[in-house]
């Protein structure tokens, strides 16, 4: 569970080996305090009773990822999208919102559409908790003379506001850039050896807690990399980095 807002984990589940992570989502969500907050997770959590859990026993709201392992919902949630093409957009409620990225050569434009469903609730063949707005976001990278483009749909509990679903759905990918590439690079995660017993999950708390830690104390300006270094050269600022003084 991330915490865009405030970059850090909030909490974790390890996965058995013979289950996927659907079996844990549940035990996660009941870890956490997520009222009036945006629950964002991924098409393997597209599932119905997520959505009625986050909304009923959390009273929070949802930004659910829609793909092929919800074969009806998505045919659903694009013919709405084409429905909206084909017609005047003031025939539905819609909201649009657009975010261009440079730097390196590359330009990255994303485009979030959202549409109001509750006119339009007849055409879903099952019944989403809370379910409010459908979006479309569509992508088109330019690096190096190639485009590249692709077209990714939700659903979600929000009212219909572009602006506010595309950055609900642009932080949901804060996980991997400002915890798993860290994990990796800085703290050499995936090449740890440790393979017996309870070991590997317990390092990956440590890790966890660690890197939170560091996140929440370190000096403005100081990159984790060189606040790790430095906790390993002065026992004071390790001290620091786990009170805060």
């Amino acid at each position: 569970a991330w915490v865009h807002d405030s970059n850090i984990m909030l909490g974790q589940c390890a996965v058995d080996s013979k289950q996927n992570e659907i079996t844990n989502i549940p035990t996660l969500l009941g870890m956490l305090e997520v009222a009036g907050a945006i629950v964002t997770i991924d098409a393997m959590g597209c599932q119905r009773e997520f959505a009625r859990t986050i909304v009923e026993e959390n009273n929070a709201d949802y930004v659910l990822a829609v793909k092929g392992n919800q074969p009806n919902l998505q045919q659903e949630v694009k013919d709405m999208f084409r429905a909206l093409d084909g017609k005047n957009s003031n025939d539905f409620v819609s909201s649009v919102h657009t975010d261009v990225d440079s730097g390196h050569g590359r330009i990255e434009t994303r485009r979030c559409t959202c549409m109001d469903i509750r006119p339009w609730r007849h055409v879903f063949s099952e019944e989403w908790t809370g379910l409010r707005t459908v979006a479309k976001i569509e992508s088109c990278r330019e690096l190096g003379g190639k485009t590249e483009t692709q077209t990714r749909y939700y659903i979600s509990s929000l009212p219909c506001d572009a602006g506010l679903i595309a950055r609900a759905i642009r932080g949901h990918w804060g996980i991997e850039n400002s915890m798993h590439w860290v994990l990796d690079v800085v703290m050499r995660e995936d090449d740890s050896r440790v393979r017996k017993d309870n070991a590997p999950e317990n390092l990956a708390v440590v890790r966890r807690a660690a890197l939170n830690l560091i996140k929440l104390n370190k000096p403005k300006g100081l990159s984790v990399r060189k606040a790790t270094m430095k906790a390993m050269l002065d026992h004071t600022f390790v001290e620091h980095l786990l009170t805060g003084n």
